[in-house]
This record gives C-alpha cells, structure tokens and sequence, in this order.
C-alpha cells in the first residue's frame, strides 16, 4: 500500500551563498556601516538608534540583489566584535514599525539592519503519490537553468532520542539545557538565557528547529546559529512568515546548535532534527521520481548570472511494495518478553498484526495497569537478540509508532509506576510602591541606598497577591527600618533581616506613612499555606524638610572688607552667591567687598532652600576717604572726607575734612588731598 507522507517541509537554502554576503560586505566594503543601529552593553530602546553618529535608515545600503534572490524586508543582525554572524530575525520594509521590532532586543554586541535576501523560486511539497517537483506556479521549472537531483535521506533523527548504530546522529550533550522526552523538546535552564546542543555533523547535513515555544510568533523573539570548525551559518526560515527554522552545515565536525528566546530569557523550549541526504545514482535531471523504494528529497539547483542557488524539496516516502506490486514481502513482528505492570499490542490500522509490510506504519498500543505508565517502547531486529534496540517516540497516551523495515522485529514494552503530578506551589507576590512617584519595588534587594529624598511627608502602598489564592493576611507583615539599621553599608541577607527585626515585624497594612524627619527602608514579607516566603523591600528613603541653616551673616545685613559666612545641612547640595555656585574652604564661604548687594541661596538635597540679602562694602565707606584716589560712589550716599582739604578732579571748590559729601550722579570720582 501506499504510504501518506505528512512530514515537515524541508526547504533548506544554501546559506553558504547568501551568509557569505554579508559578513564580506560588513568587514571589507562596510557597506552597511551606515546602517549600524547601536553597540554597547544593553538592552537596544526606541530612542537608541538613528542619530548623528550612528547613520541613518537606508542610507549606503547594498540594494544589488544578488543573482538568484529577491528583496524580501530587512533583518536585523546582530554581530560580535569580529563582524561573525551571531544571530538575525526579519524586520518589514516600513520603517515606522522598526521601533517595535528593535525595542528591549539583547544587543551584547553590533546590531545593523541589512536587505533581506530570499530565493527568488521555491517548491511546493511534494508527495508520495506523485513525487514531481513543481516550482512556483510550475511556469518556471522547465527552464535550462534548473536542475533536479534526487537525494536519499540516510539519517533523520530527533536527536534527543538516539542509539549508538551507524543509522542515528547522536548527540554529545548540551549547555544549559535539558530534554524533555515526553514532548521531543529541548528546555532552557536558568544558568543562562539560551540553548547549546553539541553533536558531531557531516557537511551539508540540515538541522531543523521547529515546535518552538517561549512566545507568540517566533519569528519575533527567536534565532539561533549552526557553529561548526570551520565556519557558522545562522537558522533561518525560507519565508519570514514560517516557523520552521533551518541550517546547513557548511563543514563537518562537532558542532553547536545555538538558540535563544531575545526577549523573554529562559524561556525557551524547541525540537530539533537532524537530516543526512546523499545523492541517490541514475536519477539526476529528473523532477519527477521513479526509482528504489525509500526516503527522498529533491535537490533543486540553478544557475544565473554565474552563481548557483540550490534548495531542498520536503522529504517524502516512497513505497511501491506496499502498495499492490505482486508477492510483496512482510516481515514477522513479534512481542517480546510479557511486561509487568500491563501489556500491549502491534496493530495497523486499528487491527492487531503480527506481520507487515515494509514502509508501513505500526501502531504500538500499551494498555498499563491502574497506577502505572508506559515508560518505554524499543524494537530490535529479532535475530540479533542482544543490543541494538531502537526507542519508538511516544505520545502523549504512551502510545507509538514505528515504520516498519525489511527485517523480523522484536517489540518491548515496559511499564513503570505512575507519580502523582505534584505542581510546584508558586510563591506570594509582593509590590511596594511609593506615593506620588514612580518607584515601584517587588523584590528583595540586599543593600540599599539612599538616594531618593523628599522635602515633605510620604506614603508608602503595600499590594500582596497569591496565584494559588492560598495566602493568610495575618501571614503578610511589615517593618519600617531607620538608616541605624545601614550603617554598615554591607549587602544583608533575608535572614539578617530577620535577626535585625527580631519580632517587631507589625501585622499587614495596605499603607505606611513616613512623617518625621529620618531615613528609611521598608520591609515587607509574605507567607503562603504552602510554607512559601517572598521578601521585599524599599531603597532607602530620606525624609528632610528642614531647610538649610547660614550663619555669619544676618539678612539685609550691612558688612565692610571680605565677608565670611558658613552653611549647615546634613543633606546640604549647592550654595550660591547671586546665582552662581560658589565652593567653600575648609568650611567657610567669602564674599569679596564691591559696595553692592548680594543675595546667598543654600539648597539641600531634598530640595529645601535659605536665602539672605547682605550688602559688602569696602572699609574706607565706613571709615572715611583718607587717600588721594579714584572712588565709585552711589547717588544719594552719604560719604566722610578724612582730615585737611580735598579737591575732586572736575570740581574747582575745595572741601574740608571732616565733612559728609553727596554726590550727584553714581559713578567713579578722583580725590586729590591740598
């Protein structure tokens, strides 16, 4: 019969033309220099990208096509130091929505937008029934410049299950992550915020990332590269629209698959495939095939303007022996030993067999006892009695299935004892936040500082919520700590925190003034039914609404010669003299004689301010002019002459000391002693 191939599209572009692209037009030609983005240790924002130094959008972009591909969008990469490709994900041509797509992406290194190079032709699926290539719309195919290569696929494995026979790629390991057998999946953990998975490759083999999870449209949130010795090629989709991710190994050796979720770190959870094709003799040239029974692709290649683009077909099975040819041959399959715990059966299409045909699907239905799981199902060739078994994937119902191959098979089942699903109990959520700002606290953070001030009275707000509903109001408490608890400027623990607080720690309220004068943190903890515990607290908070003290001059105070004042604050911030700030030394500020008023401003931290008017003359207005000189004086003044006769140049009277002179205009006067 017939066998109804429902596998993944393999489309796999050769990335070996196209990645080849842009790392050389990056480190030679910088033909994308202008088009940098941004580059530093953070989190890329809306406003960090199109500015002076940076470039702008478009501006020195490559728009030559290359031969074979069209534009499709853009795609945002992301670089290391030596201009390798890390990763990338496909951004629009309308570059209003750029902002959303590069907004909170993880960007360690460069990010530069680039055009977005697609195969100018794809293949539809094929199948079974009718293996013909048909490219596009099918107008294009019969060109002289297409050519069909018929590829059998050797190797084609989850590689999270494996044996060590020839047929398998096993895998070496993995970084940071772990397999999920009941889902096929690999599952970031929390030491870092992507996925390594190591295993040894042959040039040109496929991996293929798919059912991935973390998020909505992967397109949006994921990448990933195939590292291997000699060169990287980054996972990418033929279509930005698919959710299928592919790379080719442009050599052999042990390599590293790379994936990450760019915006939600750790969460993460994706299947991973391996496919092995090697070209199958005699059927070169043809779109349609006809030969051997088995697994295949379709290598389409075709040549323009002197470079070649190749891409693969999906991979279908073809099975004319199990379709009606005459004296097809079936193969035994037999139980193995009877499994404790329950029990199963072989069936085809919903019947219990106890042989095929090759190429046909067989059902393994486990039937296990009440308590108990399927826990694994094997098949092995039955005459090689030791070693060599081959894990059936199961679903979701401990059942599986397997295609049958041309030899006798063995099947075995095992049953193990059902544990209880124990969810893990979430823990108490806590929010803090402080009236009339933007502070918002959730977590427990060990050393505080004191760097947010307040010149009047504050409230904090306390929300605590449980997911599971479990949570005991008489289990949420407080403690408002003084800044005699930080004196040590040390990073405390929650148990520290605790043995400072010993059982002063007060019953939940939603709110928590701060009135007086002093530094704060606050304290909150949560306990659930389940025995969990959140802490949270504050930064720390300074209350402050005593303004800055000037002493050594009185307001509207008169003052002859240099003037010397000082200033008391715990929280002191700036000090001005008629708007500019002045430094003090050793303590004590100056104010140099001018015969002109000058106002002194003193604010604090917290944002309180004193001020004062004093007037700083020069001696000789107070004690008289005793010298021949040049004077400003100020209309409507009153000024002493020293002793003996003055004239003042322009002005033939003559003056007797001792007498108090006025003059009529402000401004510079030159007095001259007879």
């Amino acid at each position: 019969m017939k066998k109804k191939w429902k596998g993944w599209l393999c489309l796999c572009l050769a990335f070996a033309v196209s990645f080849a692209i842009l790392p050389a037009a990056v480190s030679a030609d910088n033909q994308f220099a202008g088009l940098r983005l941004y580059t530093g240790f953070a989190k890329v924002a809306s406003d960090m990208f199109v500015s002076g130094d940076t470039g702008t959008y478009g501006v020195d972009v490559n728009e030559h096509c290359p031969a074979g591909y069209k534009k499709d969008g853009y795609r945002l990469w992301r670089l290391d130091e030596g201009n390798y490709t890390v990763a990338s994900r496909w951004v629009s041509d309308n570059e209003q929505e750029w902002a959303a797509y590069l907004t909170g992406y993880y960007a360690p290194e460069h990010v530069m937008l680039a055009p977005n190079w697609t195969p100018e032709y794809s293949a539809e699926p094929i199948t079974s029934e009718d293996p013909t290539v048909v490219i596009g719309d099918g107008s294009a195919q019969d060109r002289g410049d297409f050519y069909y290569q018929w590829m059998r696929e050797r190797k084609v494995v989850d590689i999270g299950n494996y044996y060590d026979g020839s047929k398998q790629v096993k895998a070496l390991g993995s970084v940071n992550a772990v397999y999920n057998s009941e889902y096929r999946k690999w599952v970031a953990g929390k030491e870092q915020p992507y996925i390594e998975v190591r295993f040894s490759l042959q040039r040109g083999d496929v991996v293929t990332v798919k059912d991935i999870a973390g998020g909505t449209d992967p397109q949006n949130y994921f990448s990933g590269y195939l590292k291997t010795p000699n060169g990287s090629a980054c996972l990418e989709t033929y279509d930005h629209k698919n959710e299928v991710f592919y790379a080719t190994a442009p050599s052999g050796g042990e390599c590293i698959l790379h994936m990450q979720n760019n915006l939600s770190p750790n969460s993460l959870q994706a299947a991973v495939t391996v496919s092995r094709y090697e070209a199958e003799d005699g059927e070169a040239g043809s779109k349609t095939y006809s030969g051997e029974d088995g697994t295949y692709c379709c290598k389409i290649s075709y040549i323009r303007d002197g470079s070649q683009i190749s891409f693969f077909t999906n991979a279908v099975t073809i099975n004319k022996n199990g379709s009606g040819e005459d004296d097809p041959k079936e193969y035994a399959v037999t139980k193995g030993a009877k499994p404790e715990h329950g029990s199963f059966a072989a069936k085809i299409n919903g019947k219990e067999i106890d042989k095929a045909l090759p190429g046909q699907t067989v059902t393994v239905e486990t039937y296990p006892f009440a308590g108990y799981k399927t826990q694994a199902i094997t098949y092995r060739k039955t005459e090689e009695a030791i070693g060599g078994p081959i894990t059936v994937p199961m679903g979701g119902d401990g059942n599986g299935c397997f295609v049958m191959p041309k030899y006798d098979v063995t099947v075995e089942v095992s049953f193990c004892k059902e544990q209880p699903e124990v969810k893990p109990s979430q823990p108490p959520k806590v929010e803090i936040r402080l009236e009339g700002s933007n502070y918002i606290w959730d977590s427990f953070m060990g050393k505080v500082s004191f760097d947010i001030m307040a010149n009047k009275a504050r409230r904090f707000h306390i929300k605590v919520s449980d997911p599971e509903n479990d949570l005991d109001d008489s289990a949420v408490k407080y403690y408002l700590a003084n800044g005699s608890l930080f004196l040590g400027n040390k990073d405390y623990s929650p148990e520290e925190i605790e043995n400072a607080v010993g059982g002063r720690w007060i019953d939940k309220a939603d709110t928590v003034d701060l009135k007086a004068d002093g530094r704060y943190v606050l304290y909150v903890k949560a306990s659930d039914k389940a025995g969990n515990t959140t802490y949270a607290n504050s930064q720390g908070i300074v209350i402050d609404t005593k303004a800055p003290v000037v002493f050594g001059v009185k307001d509207q105070g008169k003052y002859y010669g240099t003037t010397k004042f000082m200033v008391s604050d715990v929280y002191l911030g700036t000090v001005s003299v008629d708007g500019k700030k002045v430094e003090p030394d050793k303590g004590v500020y100056a104010i140099a004689p001018d015969n002109a008023p000058h106002t002194i401003e003193a604010t604090d931290l917290a944002g309180n301010k004193a001020s004062c008017k004093v007037f700083v003359y020069e001696t000789w207005v107070r004690d008289g002019i005793k010298k021949s000189g040049k004077y400003t004086l100020q209309k409507g003044v009153a000024y002493k002459l020293g002793k003996g006769k003055w004239k003042i140049a322009g002005d033939s009277a003559i003056y007797r000391g001792g007498t108090m002179i006025y003059v009529p205009d402000s401004g510079d006067y030159n007095f001259r002693k007879q």
